[in-house]
């Protein structure tokens, strides 16, 4: 989450390169709190 809140141009390499695998916590807090982060999110 906070790759994409910080907004920094060197993780946007990363995050198409690598395929990231989450538990189901994850996609739950990402749901929870997807409103936040898609006002946050710089990219």
């Amino acid at each position: 989450m906070s790759i994409l809140i910080s907004g920094k141009a060197i993780y946007k390499p990363l995050l198409n390169y690598y395929n990231f695998i989450l538990p189901d916590f994850a996609l739950v807090e990402i749901d929870k709190y997807k409103e936040t982060i898609f006002e946050k999110t710089k990219m």
